[in-house]
């Protein structure tokens, strides 16, 4: 839930104080509401902790994606399509990771210790990103001019009402969406799956519970020459469509439903 509803405070955050405000201001809170809940006294405390360290963590995923935009335009920079590659092998490679790190700690030092091991290294991450630079091109160019910034109820407003719009007016959202939508929920639900069937049926140990995520990473280390080699064909092609960006996610989504069914 965290990561659906953060995202939508984040881009109307990032319009009107900037990107470099909206990375610290979810960095500081995500750091906050981990340490609350590694030291909760009960169940009901660490519930509310992690619901609201993912909903103010969780903008740090769209952020992103907009200061690499900010720094590298698709079209024209040669550098973009290695950068939005790596990012997004990077996105595959951390939830991967995660249970595998997360299930030896858990065995080890208690589950409390995950939330600590996570607590260090967003501060680290913190603690990196304080002498960032703001990249969104129009609230620099506003603090430069000294021109004021609109006001919340126009910003929140575009923010929330945008996506909507979009899905109605832009033909080729919706059926993208569907599919990046059914991807995550088949990730999810293999999150939530995978260790009570491992555990409770192959009788495996936290530990191998968390090696059986590997797999994803295989599957996301493959991925990554296949699209860049996909990305490139299609920009040295002289008859192009845009949509030539789809090719990647038209194998991925193939591929997902043909394992699926296997």
């Amino acid at each position: 839930m965290g990561f659906a509803v953060g995202p939508l405070l984040s881009s109307a955050l990032s319009e009107k104080f900037g990107r470099k405000w909206a990375i610290k201001c979810s960095l500081l809170l995500h750091l906050i509401f981990t340490i609350v809940g590694a030291i909760a006294p009960n169940f009901r405390t660490l519930a509310v902790a992690r619901a609201l360290s993912g909903i103010l963590g969780s903008p740090l995923v769209t952020i992103f994606v907009g200061v690499l935009n900010d720094l590298w335009k698709m079209p024209e920079d040669h550098l973009a399509v290695p950068v939005f590659l790596l990012y997004g092998l990077g996105g595959i490679s951390a939830p991967t990771v995660g249970p595998v790190i997360g299930q030896a700690v858990v065995e080890n030092g208690g589950w409390r210790w995950t939330f600590w091991l996570i607590a260090i290294l967003v501060g680290l991450c913190f603690l990196a990103a304080i002498p960032i630079e703001e990249t969104y091109e129009p609230v620099v160019r506003r603090k430069a001019s000294n021109i004021p910034g609109r006001d919340w109820q126009n910003v929140v407003g575009r923010a929330f009402l945008r996506p909507l719009h979009m899905l109605w007016v832009e033909r080729i959202i919706w059926p993208t969406t569907s599919i990046t939508v059914a991807g995550q929920v088949v990730l999810f639900v293999f999150y939530a799956a995978f260790p009570i069937m491992l555990d409770e049926v192959y009788e495996f140990t936290p530990y191998e519970t968390g090696l059986a995520f590997l797999a994803q990473l295989v599957a996301g280390v493959l991925a990554f020459p296949v699209l860049g080699f996909i990305e490139r064909k299609g920009r040295a092609s002289a008859k192009r469509d845009p949509e030539f960006i789809l090719d990647g996610g038209k194998l991925a989504g193939t591929a997902m439903w043909t394992s699926l069914i296997m």
